[in-house]
């Protein structure tokens, strides 16, 4: 009852990426802590979502399979019949084909109370808040917004969303929320309404929005993108050359674009350091490794440091460690890296992880 479309084809979680392949198996990649990249042996995939850590897959016969969470795979291994989902920070969502919502998990702020929701055609989810879409375009909400408003603030904001009409998917991230209509143009409510990111209000052509922590992106019809200005980590200037796109998604802080020949783009994110992990695991000259933090760093033969470092959204220091010279050994506390000179002397790394 569940055909593959292309953008829910990929998704992306904090740390973590999924794909489906046109056989209906699924690839992932990155962060297994939770085991939310434990998909392989998945089967007659029509759709996969991700968030945080965790991963979700909706068949073709419409049932779901969950990765990352037993006691919400165990909670959703009965639904029957669904058509699309929905995840949020502890709990799922699951339009059915006769237009209403199935939740499980964590009910924080009423966040699953979905019961008396009729005539939906599509769901989203943020946080702890459940969004629907009705048949006719308006937009239902349930849980809370956002914890820092006041709760004549909450019921004013959620009151205008009730105002929105034409839309077809709801995109939010915090306190940001975006409605992309029927037509291709995009609004906004809460934060983004009282900041720079009300400027999306100009985009035309629109098919899919994607948000993330600091950026907005917007899938055109002709597969080309367009990235609201002066984002986290620039990503207009890394998607610049982007084209041909079939789908966007996106992990917390990067965007993610599936090409209609079937390749995936993503964007690049800021590392604190000057190596790979697959550099440094290809060293055959290392005499000393330490951990900094969740980074390694290795001390090489000829007094060189390399830092496979990690991933850092506000700064850039990559190149913190390029003029260590001479070195002849390194300690670490877990927290800041020292050097020891051949001369004698000690340099000290200038951020504590």
């Amino acid at each position: 009852i569940v055909w593959p479309k292309a953008e829910t084809m990929i998704a992306g979680g904090d740390k973590h990426l999924l794909s489906l392949r046109d056989d209906g198996t699924v690839l992932a990649a990155g962060d297994n802590s939770y085991g939310q990249c434990d998909v392989g042996d998945w089967k007659d995939m029509a759709a996969v979502y991700a968030y945080t850590s965790l991963s979700a897959g909706l068949r073709t016969d419409g049932t779901v399979l969950l990765a990352g969470r037993d006691a919400l795979s165990q909670a959703v291994s009965s639904w029957q019949g669904v058509t699309m989902l929905a995840m949020g920070y502890g709990h799922v969502l699951g339009l059915t084909q006769d237009g209403r919502v199935l939740s499980a998990g964590t009910n924080t702020d009423g966040c699953c109370e979905t019961g008396d929701w009729e005539d939906i055609q599509s769901v989203w989810a943020e946080g702890y808040t459940s969004f629907g879409v009705t048949s006719e375009g308006k937009v239902v909400v349930a849980g809370r917004l956002d914890s820092q408003l006041t709760d004549e603030e909450e019921a004013a904001v959620k009151e205008r969303l009730a105002s929105w009409t034409g839309i077809r998917q709801v995109a939010v991230y915090m306190s940001d929320i975006y409605g992309l209509t029927e037509d291709g143009t995009v609004i906004c409510e809460g934060r983004a309404a009282e900041s720079s990111n009300k400027s999306v209000e100009a985009w035309r052509g629109i098919q899919r929005l994607q948000v993330g922590d600091g950026f907005v992106a917007g899938l055109k019809e002709d597969g080309t993108l367009v990235t609201l200005a002066g984002s986290i980590n620039d990503q207009q200037a890394e998607t610049s050359g982007w084209s041909d796109l079939a789908a966007i998604s996106s992990t917390q802080y990067n965007l993610v674009g599936l090409c209609r020949d079937g390749s995936i783009l993503v964007t690049e994110p800021t590392r604190c350091g000057n190596s790979t992990l697959e550099e440094i695991l290809s060293l055959t000259d290392a005499v000393q490794a330490a951990w900094l933090g969740d980074s390694l760093v290795v001390l090489r033969a000829d007094g060189t440091v390399r830092n496979t470092g990690f991933v850092e959204y506000f700064r850039d220091e990559s190149a913190e460690f390029d003029d260590w010279k001479s070195i002849s050994r390194i300690a670490s506390n877990g927290a800041t890296l020292a050097g020891l000179r051949e001369d004698g002397s000690v340099v000290r790394s200038d951020t504590d992880y």
